[in-house]
């Protein structure tokens, strides 16, 4: 019972001092920043084929391209703050499409092409057998 009650109060005393520490708890980076270091790092050994390492580095592009833009849409979106209306909401995403739409034309031609080589690598191994 008294480890119990100790554990508990030890429980307490490290989440108050958690709390009452200055400045934000730090977070754990998003998924696409996770994925960004794990490709940057894989293209950092060296120890690819030169073909796997074109596709993680067009991949990487297209990370990148993704962080951009959603980094993009919140900073419009908290620009616009809590109040903003549904229309104005829709023209601040209209206007952060229009200035990445070059990036994102690149963005869905790279993701075709990879869909592309990966059916015809697929109907090639069915015929295969």
């Amino acid at each position: 019972m008294k480890k119990y009650i100790l554990a508990l109060i030890a429980l307490a005393l490290t989440s108050n001092i958690a709390l009452a520490l200055d400045g934000e708890r730090p977070r754990r980076p998003s998924i696409l920043d996770r994925q960004i270091l794990r490709i940057g790092e894989l293209i950092e050994a060296g120890e690819l084929s030169a073909e796997r390492e074109a596709y993680l580095q067009a991949r990487l592009g297209i990370l990148s391209i993704q962080r951009d833009f959603r980094t993009a849409v919140k900073a419009a979106m908290q620009e616009l703050g809590e109040e903003a209306t549904r229309e104005e909401r829709r023209a601040a995403m209209e206007g952060v499409r229009e200035q990445f739409a070059d990036q994102l034309v690149v963005l869905k031609d790279t993701r075709r092409s990879f869909i592309d080589k990966r059916r015809e690598r697929h109907q090639q191994a069915g015929d295969g057998e």
